[in-house]
């Protein structure tokens, strides 16, 4: 239960009324609304990083997120322009805070009409959970980050095997066959890095452990170099990796674990580097 003081605190920041708001939407059924304070919304794992990343980078005035579900990491993002993908978010788009739009369709549909000259300074991947989608929206995205940007894609370490299978209800349904409580479910996404291992050497991918929902942060090593996705029967060939022949022994090496610090620290340092480049 919450304390007196914090009680006051949440009326302050206005969250206490809006969670409320929220609730009595549910009951009439109708979708949530997003908060218009991002700098006063508790968020999540994801929106702390991506407001450290877009705190340390600098000059991040714009955030791309591709399946935004319902929006809590978007509403949270401290960036003033936010773009959230998504064939059906679960919010209401009649109420969105100043800055951000929202695309209802396909991220390949919303990649296909985007100008060419758009940038973002971090990218959030959080769409379908397969590693082939996650792939094109990857190379998709790294199309249109600025120079010092970076991508972070969620679901990149399975909890186990069962929540590495590609189908969310195949996934679930064996869960109730084994008899196991939890429902985490991650999908493929985590075949996507050995495809970037071995076909991608002008990218740099770290990956987040040790503090919750553990994420790859993405960036090129040098502006110069343009990434070109591998052709489709190549890509396929990846969908015999299971999740033993990667996580037998836990997060392989070759992935580059790190804490949250560390990869922070990583991504912001090769950032300023690129930028160095791209003005000499």
């Amino acid at each position: 239960m919450a304390t007196p003081q914090r009680v006051v605190q949440l009326i302050r920041a206005g969250s206490f009324t809006h969670t409320l708001r929220n609730r009595v939407r549910a009951r009439r059924g109708q979708p949530r609304i997003l908060r218009h304070d991002a700098g006063r919304v508790f968020g999540t794992h994801s929106s702390r990083r991506i407001n450290r990343l877009a705190d340390q980078l600098g000059d991040v005035t714009a955030y791309l997120e591709v399946g935004v579900a319902r929006g809590f990491t978007l509403e949270a993002v401290n960036v003033p322009n936010r773009t959230g993908v998504d064939p059906r978010p679960r919010f209401s788009l009649q109420h969105l805070p100043d800055g951000v739009a929202v695309f209802v369709g396909t991220s390949d549909d919303f990649f296909a009409t985007l100008d060419t000259d758009v940038t973002f300074g971090v990218v959030f991947l959080d769409g379908l959970h397969t590693y082939q989608q996650t792939y094109r929206d990857l190379i998709q995205s790294l199309r249109h980050t600025s120079p010092a940007g970076v991508v972070v894609i969620d679901d990149v370490v399975p909890s186990d095997e069962v929540s590495a299978m590609p189908d969310q209800d195949e996934s679930y349904a064996e869960r109730r066959r084994r008899g196991l409580a939890s429902r985490s479910w991650s999908g493929d996404v985590f075949r996507m890095i050995p495809v970037l291992r071995d076909h991608h050497p002008e990218l740099e991918v770290r990956t987040i452990i040790g503090s919750g929902s553990e994420q790859a942060v993405v960036w090129k090593e040098s502006v110069a170099i343009e990434s070109c996705s591998i052709d489709d029967e190549l890509l396929a060939g990846y969908g015999s990796v299971s999740y033993h022949d990667v996580f037998s022994e836990g997060v392989p090496e070759w992935f580059k674990p790190g804490t949250e610090d560390e990869v922070i620290r990583a991504a912001v340092r090769r950032s300023a580097a690129r930028e160095h480049e791209r003005v000499r």
